[in-house]
Order: C-alpha cells, then sequence, then structure tokens
C-alpha cells in the first residue's frame, strides 16, 4: 500500500474485512482509505503492485472557543498523530484517535455514484 512518506514507524491499520477496506493514519492527522474488495474473496490473487489510496481523509481544521481563557494547549501546537483506527461494521464510519486523546468521526454520505465523507 502507498502511504504517508515519513520517517516514523509506528503504523496502525484498521479494516472491515468484510468488504475489503483497509484504513491507515499518519502523522499529520490524515486518514488513508484503500478499497481493496478483491482480497476478501476465498482464495485472492496477490497484489503485485503498490495499491494508491482510494480516498485521502485529512484532519479537519480545529476551533476551541474557550482556549483563549484557558490554560490550555493550542490544538495545532503539535502534530496529530493518528495512534488507532476502526471502521464500523456497516461500513458508515471510520473513527481515529490522535496522540492527544483526540477522537474524530467521520461518517459515509452518498454523492452522484462517488461516496463523500464528512468529519
Amino acid at each position: 500500500l502507498k502511504w504517508s512518506d515519513t520517517d516514523n514507524f509506528y503504523m496502525n491499520l484498521g479494516c472491515h474485512k468484510g468488504v475489503g477496506l483497509v484504513v491507515c493514519g499518519d502523522d499529520k492527522g490524515s486518514l488513508w482509505l484503500y478499497n481493496c474488495p478483491s482480497m476478501v474473496a476465498t482464495q485472492p490473487e496477490p497484489i503485485k503492485k503498490v495499491v494508491e489510496p482510494s480516498t485521502r481523509l485529512m484532519w479537519p481544521d480545529l476551533q476551541d472557543e474557550h482556549l483563549e481563557n484557558s490554560r490550555k494547549v493550542p490544538l495545532d501546537r503539535h502534530d496529530i498523530i493518528i495512534d488507532k483506527v476502526a471502521c464500523s461494521h456497516d461500513n458508515q464510519h471510520v473513527v481515529a484517535v490522535t496522540s492527544n486523546n483526540m477522537v474524530c468521526i467521520w461518517r459515509r454520505t452518498e454523492g452522484n455514484d462517488d461516496t463523500t465523507d464528512e468529519a
């Protein structure tokens, strides 16, 4: 799978094996989604090429309205590293947890023939 060009060696994959969806986070807060339905066959053929991501979800711009009046560290002070990724059983949601204990849930929405995801 083609993935982030990074020196970080930590990588955690999430998947929905029933539909062949593989998701991996990176050290910039984005999610790399790979749609590999052929891999759920009983005897799948080995993939002998680099698989490009089907979709890449970027970490959303965050606003903390209470930051100015508190002693919180700004959200953008440190890199957002995705520690864990999980897909829902119905393939409608992807959940990511970061190194600074933030959780983001993406919900699948249907567009034309393409799939659009929103954070």
